[in-house]
């Protein structure tokens, strides 16, 4: 059981909940709802409420059932499903959570906090670095789906220029090269189209912050979902509040080394997790 005090003002306490109980995702939380292990100031809850400034809430569930499955492990690595809403790391994180299980592994690359699907710990220091040199030389195969505004995404390799706003926490895109700008490539293959969205299986050439994201807004087709890129007109006409990408593939292609026993292994999230990419 988890108990705090609610300081802030009147929100809804899905919105509140993962301010103070990271590890909950909104699909644990709502089946904690449905089972009436959530209360506010002693009242069992059903649905989901506005609490105010100074609510007590207790939260009943079982921690070990919040513990990562990896989908894929061997001697050296695990690939787990990382959930929208939690950062890959820091405090409150995935890794964090990870860790909490498994002290010893080792987060190789991040995901957006918004942004779900797989994502690869080492076990060890040696297998720490060899990923980090895989994933550096592009040994290791990264594959996204998106659920995109609009038709007509071309297929193929799109070029472009990115920088950091960091005082804003976000990227601008430029199809010019300027001054601290600095070059992106995006191959995107577009599945299927219907009602004006697009589902594109995209594969990062370079890997740069929002790359994803700010890219395909630049091309006029924002993720659905998506709250910094995206517009919030379309997010409310298609009825989406998470962002809709997802990491779906992960195939290991490396060579030589103590890891290449991996070379042409892949790790694919099953359909239950991709069911809104079916249009």
């Amino acid at each position: 059981m988890e108990e705090f005090v609610y300081r802030g003002v009147s929100r809804n306490l899905s919105k509140v909940m993962p301010l103070y109980i990271p590890v909950l995702t909104y699909g644990y939380f709502r089946k904690l709802l449905r089972k009436g292990e959530i209360k506010v100031n002693g009242a069992r809850l059903k649905e989901d409420v506005k609490i105010n400034d100074g609510d007590i809430v207790r939260v009943f569930f079982d921690y070990d059932a919040l513990r990562p499955v990896s989908l894929f492990e061997s001697d050296d690595l695990a690939v787990f499903y990382k959930p929208s809403g939690l950062a890959s790391e820091g405090k409150n994180s995935f890794s964090e959570l990870v860790n909490s299980f498994f002290p010893d592994f080792i987060l190789c690359h991040r995901l957006d906090t918004n942004t779900d699907g797989l994502i690869v710990f080492a076990k060890n220091v040696s297998a720490s670095q060899e990923l980090d040199e895989a994933f550096r030389k592009r040994y290791i195969e990264k594959r996204y789906l998106a659920l995109c505004f609009g038709t007509g995404l071309k297929n193929g390799l799109h070029i472009a220029y990115l920088k950091k706003i960091p005082e804003q926490s976000r990227v601008v895109v430029s199809d010019k090269k300027e001054n601290d700008f600095t070059k992106i490539q995006t191959f995107i293959n577009v599945l299927k189209e219907k009602n004006g969205l697009s589902v594109a299986d995209i594969e990062l050439v370079t890997g740069k912050t929002h790359q994803i994201r700010a890219h395909l807004a630049f091309l006029g087709h924002q993720i659905i979902g998506d709250p910094k890129y995206g517009k919030e007109s379309v997010n409310r006409l298609y009825g989406k509040k998470r962002q809709c990408l997802t990491a779906y593939k992960i195939v290991f292609r490396i060579p030589f080394g103590k890891l290449s026993y991996l070379n042409g292994t892949e790790v694919t999230l099953s359909e239950d997790k991709l069911g809104e990419y079916s249009l």
